[in-house]
């Protein structure tokens, strides 16, 4: 899913980071030539009304401000890795020579991003995945496993969640009730 967005740098975040990877991306991409090459992608119906208001105005900054993501999954092509290595080799070895997370790397969202900026992507629902942030309880992401909202969901712990194991094992239990068996992938 294509969406522009602000980038929040607030204390805990990975506003840093973001940051690195879009001042990537606006070297590589002009955000004008990307707006009328994707047109139809970033304007896509399936992102619903508040994804194509959110882009719309960001409209006027001539540079990508930085780009709505979600704590699911990702498709990536081996292509844009190979290029965004090729590219900026540097940069990554940099990051992957850190044992821990610092101000001055990047992540994996920058070949999302690469993917965004080039328009190699395949417009989907806003709702095709959702990330829950778990704190005190899981009951909107058993409701929603139960219901088969999403495609794909991310159930994440946070800093502030209480009762992991008890929410934890609410989880499985309803993943083994609303998926019973085993997949054909599965020992």
């Amino acid at each position: 899913m294509f969406a522009q967005n602000a980038i929040f740098f607030g204390p805990d975040s990975v506003g840093p980071i973001n940051g690195n990877n879009m001042c990537i991306i606006n070297t590589h991409f002009p955000k004008k030539q990307a707006l009328l090459k994707n047109w139809g992608k970033w304007f896509s119906p399936s992102y619903g009304v508040r994804n194509i208001i959110r882009t719309a105005l960001l409209l006027p900054w001539p540079w990508f401000p930085g780009f709505l993501y979600g704590h699911t999954t990702t498709n990536l092509l081996r292509s844009t890795m190979k290029e965004v290595w090729a590219r900026e080799g540097e940069v990554l070895d940099a990051t992957c020579r850190c044992r821990f997370r610092q101000q001055t790397n990047v992540n994996q969202w920058l070949f999302k991003y690469w993917q965004l900026a080039s328009g190699n992507f395949v417009p989907l629902p806003y709702n095709f995945s959702h990330c829950y942030h778990v704190k005190d309880t899981v009951g909107d992401a058993c409701r929603d496993i139960l219901n088969g909202s999403h495609r794909t969901i991310c159930v994440n712990d946070t800093a502030k969640t209480q009762n992991f194991e008890v929410l934890a094992r609410q989880v499985r239990e309803t993943f083994e009730q609303r998926l019973p068996g085993k997949s054909k992938y599965e020992l």
